[in-house]
This record gives structure tokens, sequence and C-alpha cells, in this order.
């Protein structure tokens, strides 16, 4: 019984592995299901060869978090592959069963708890606070910091040839009146723009082709990203202007 119990043991401590590294991963950044995904990856060596994983070694916390994961995933899987081999060794029938029997339940416990959205929301605040304060690293819950559970989001519009925005200046364009901020622009390069414009200016005009990180209002932003050119456009402009103004009323409402 004792082996059984050091597998639960590993297993649970693999599990918590996993959902430490994920949530590190996150408050770099990366989405919860990016982070996830590339904490499963590294910890257990599989699928690690995506463009995602590429973008996520480019920098340094992230590379020392995916390095630290495969170590210990390595050691893991090792060390429960023999205990799991010492569990079921010179076993009578009944005791095997027995112990088949412990093992599901014991695993079906550990992935109730791992799916557990408030021991992920837990683990993340106990683990941003120790980095916090034991490795002066500057961690920070991304989702929390951008208001996304209150309706905002950072989105990537690619700007087509027939869109509202093409041929304006974002002076002209006034989204920030609907509640949309544009942050960066990619950009095709050509002899005289560059590739990516970090912090656009005001007298920067948008073009076919372009790539718009915006942040604002979920719903501001997916009008934005569908809006055509002609009269139809600026009607809609018109519209997530007033509605950018009742919601700014609401803000102040609930701020009083």
């Amino acid at each position: 019984m004792l082996p059984l119990l050091g597998l639960f043991f590993i297993i649970l401590t693999s599990l918590t592995v996993v959902r430490i590294g994920a949530s590190l991963l996150e408050l770099t950044g990366l989405s919860s299901e990016i982070a996830s995904f590339q904490a499963i990856s590294a910890f257990f060596g599989i699928g690690y060869t995506t463009s995602e994983a590429e973008s996520v070694v480019n920098s340094p916390v992230r590379r020392k978090i995916i390095t630290t994961m495969m170590i210990i995933g390595n050691v893991g899987i090792t060390t429960s592959m023999a205990t799991l081999i010492l569990t079921f060794l010179d076993n009578s029938q009944k005791i095997l069963i027995e112990k088949i029997v412990l093992l599901v339940i014991g695993l079906i416990i550990m992935f109730i708890l791992a799916r557990s959205k408030a021991f992920y929301s837990v683990l993340k605040k106990i683990t941003a606070n120790f980095m916090n304060k034991n490795y002066q690293t500057f961690l920070c819950d991304y989702e929390e910091i951008l208001g996304v559970s209150k309706g905002f989001i950072i989105s990537k519009i690619y700007v087509k040839n027939k869109s509202w925005m093409v041929g304006k200046s974002l002076q002209e364009l006034k989204l920030d009146k609907e509640g949309t901020l544009v942050l960066s622009i990619s950009r095709v390069p050509t002899e005289d723009d560059s590739l990516f414009i970090g912090v656009p200016k005001a007298d920067t005009i948008i073009e076919p082709e372009d790539i718009l990180t915006c942040y604002g209002r979920a719903e501001a932003c997916h009008c934005l990203a569908t809006r055509l050119k002609g009269i139809n456009g600026d009607r809609e402009h018109k519209i997530q202007i007033e509605k950018e103004k009742e919601f700014e009323k609401l803000q102040k409402l609930e701020m009083a």
C-alpha cells in the first residue's frame, strides 16, 4: 500500500507543478489557454514544437520557467513509472483489484482538483506573491489589470481593402470616442515604413493589410473589425460613440 500512496503523492505533485507552471506563464502575459498548453507540453515533453512555443522561449523569464518544467517533468515521469511497477508487483488477485479501484478513485479526485478554477485562482495568487517577494520579479495578472472580466479585451484586427478605416489617420477615426485604443500596427514592410509601429501617432494612416492590436470594450472591437467603408460604416461609428457615452455614465454611477 505504501508504493500506491507514493504514486498518489507523485501524481499530485506533478499536477501541482503543472498548474504552478501554467500560472507563472500566464502571469508573464500569456492567455490561460496557451499557458496551460505550454506548461503541459513542457512537463510531459510532448507537442512543444509549435509556433506558440517559439514565441514563448524568446522571453528569458518564460524560458527559465519552461526549462524548469522540463527538468521536473522528466524526473516525475521516471519516478511515477518506477513507483507504478512497485505498486502492482507480487500481489494476490484480491489485493490487486483493491489497488486498481483505489488508483482509479484517486485519479478521479486528482483530475477534479486539477480542473478546479478556484484551486487554480488561489494557486496563481500564492505563486505571484511568493515570486514577487522572494525573487524580485514583477509578475502580475494581466487579465485583472486589463479588465478582461469586465468586458474589455485585447484583439488583433486585420484591415481589409473595404474596411472603414482604410486611408484615414487615427486622429480622423477617433476610435478613442468608441472606447478603443490602437496599441500597435503590424505592416507589410516597404522602403519608407517599418514592419512594426509601436504606439502609433495620431497622424498614422491606416493601410490595407495592416494588423492592428487594439484594446477596448469587446463589442466595440468586434464591431470595428467588421465595419466597412461608406454610410453604414459612419453610422456604426456614431452608434458605438453613443454606447461608449452610456458606458461611461454607468461607470460614474458605480464609482459614486
